[in-house]
């Protein structure tokens, strides 16, 4: 074992026994110790100097001094000038005001990249709702018509979006006024409820639909009721009048004039008419049409009021051929539109039939229908409903288009100039989706009055028809002359 010395206190270990190198230790380090003859050790060179680990904040030197090689000299060490405690509180102070400013431009930046990643997200979360959002357009081979573009985007929030009756009872009226036309639709909701709604090609953004409007004021038959529009011109503004069955089962009314809901039709009142929960009802100003069950034949009515006169009501000659629960479409069977009405339904063979009167029951007047089956077969359930409109054409004659429903298809037949005094159909018409089973189907074919000198146009505008689509959408088509088209949901909030 090594003996230790050390010179300041005095005390020195024999070395005798054990040769070798000895140490001293000095309050300032550590030193070799002189042997006997008090000669240091000879001085050995390394490639790294030795360093205790008290000396390590020293910088890197040699112990011994380069001009005496055999001797040793004492490190030399860094003078340290301890800091005042206000000098070293003021650098701490520094270094945390610049940690904190460093925060803050962090916290700033953190937030701003925030900020920028919401507002790319919003835009690039807008564009890609506006890619994936349906157009109605794209539900038929055809654009929807500018005018009713807007026909399945406008909606009301804050409102409950209405749940309409399975194949609710669907009824449709218009009316032309100068350049722009008019449209109004009915309709019942699930609690029996019925609502209008009205659309007009005039104003901003070629006009709209108004929100479904709420008349619980009028009763409908519990069992269900047919209901059936009509427009009269005699009035001005135009006049709608809406038909239904009471909860007596009697033929009722209620008069329309703009935004109000007028009295009830009491020239009906005048002679009231239990007519069958059975029969579906269709108008034409002035005349109404029904059919008696179980004969199946067809009950013509006529509104005098407007001269002062009663309601006209007798049964038409000739027409037992009508399937019990037929659809009825009445429509006007000229442009110079007189006395002159006919009426399509189903006969007892399944066939699409014809049928024109005046308001002589006696004499039947031909015009350009015939009397009797159109040849055009009428798939499906006989009750099912059908939709028809006619538009004017050359030598007082009109082109008329019909609609049906057969297990969730629609088919189309016409009776036009292409055709001649025959019918074309029926067809399937492609890319009309999701139709309702059993739905109900109406049409538009504008107002006339020959009195006022308003005759049938040939426009193509307002050839709309309304059925009901999946989900208890309300849906529109538009024949525009060369093919029909989706327009889209009629808006029911």
């Amino acid at each position: 074992m090594a003996s230790w010395s050390s010179r300041r206190y005095g005390t020195t270990a024999d070395t005798s026994q054990q040769p070798g190198l000895e140490v001293v230790i000095d309050h300032e380090g550590l030193e070799p110790a002189p042997d006997r003859q008090g000669q240091y050790p000879e001085r050995v060179t390394s490639k790294k100097p030795f360093y205790l680990e008290s000396d390590r904040h020293a910088p890197p030197q040699s112990y011994i001094s380069a001009s005496s090689p055999s001797s040793y000299s004492r490190p030399t060490k860094p003078t340290i000038t301890p800091l005042t405690y206000s000098e070293n509180s003021k650098r701490q102070e520094q270094r945390g005001e610049s940690c904190r400013r460093l925060w803050l431009v962090l916290a700033i930046i953190i937030a701003i990249l925030v900020v920028v990643g919401a507002i790319v997200g919003g835009v690039v979360g807008s564009q890609e709702m506006k890619k994936s959002k349906p157009d109605p357009s794209t539900t038929s081979a055809s654009k929807s018509p500018p005018e009713t573009s807007n026909t399945a985007t406008t909606t009301t929030s804050g409102q409950q979006q209405l749940n309409l009756k399975p194949n609710s009872p669907l009824t449709a009226t218009g009316y032309r006024d100068g350049a722009f036309y008019h449209i109004h639709l009915f309709y019942q909701s699930l609690d029996g409820t019925i609502h209008r709604s009205r659309f007009s090609s005039e104003g901003n953004n070629k006009g709209g639909w108004s929100k479904p409007e709420n008349f619980s004021s009028i009763k409908l038959l519990s069992s269900g009721s047919s209901l059936a529009a009509t427009t009269n011109l005699a009035k001005s503004p135009p006049e709608i009048n809406l038909y239904y069955l009471n909860p007596s089962s009697q033929l009722s009314g209620h008069r329309f004039s703009g935004d109000s809901l007028l009295t009830p039709i009491t020239s009906l009142q005048q002679t009231p008419t239990v007519i069958s929960s059975q029969s579906k009802l269709s108008a034409y100003h002035p005349v109404l049409i029904s059919q008696n069950i179980p004969s199946g034949t067809l009950q013509y009515f006529r509104d005098w009021s407007f001269e002062g006169r009663s309601w006209e009501n007798y049964t038409l000659p000739q027409s037992n051929s009508a399937f019990v629960s037929t659809p009825l479409v009445l429509l006007p069977n000229a442009v110079t539109y007189q006395d002159s009405i006919g009426v399509l339904y189903v006969d007892r063979k399944g066939e699409v039939a014809s049928y024109l009167a005046s308001t002589n029951n006696t004499r039947v007047e031909e015009w350009s229908w015939g009397i009797g089956s159109t040849g055009v077969t009428f798939g499906g359930n006989k009750t099912n409903a059908l939709g028809g409109f006619v538009n004017g054409r050359t030598k007082n004659l009109v082109d008329t288009y019909i609609l049906f429903e057969d297990e969730g298809k629609l088919y189309e037949a016409r009776q036009d100039e292409s055709t001649g005094s025959g019918w074309k159909g029926p067809n399937e018409i492609k890319g009309i989706e999701e139709v309702e089973k059993g739905t109900e189907i109406t049409c538009v074919t504008m107002a006339l009055w020959e009195l006022n000198g308003v005759r049938l146009k040939g426009e193509k505008d307002m050839n709309r028809c309304f059925l009901m689509g999946g989900k208890g959408k309300l849906m529109e088509v538009w024949f525009d002359g060369g093919g029909w088209r989706v327009v889209g949901e009629v808006p029911l909030q």
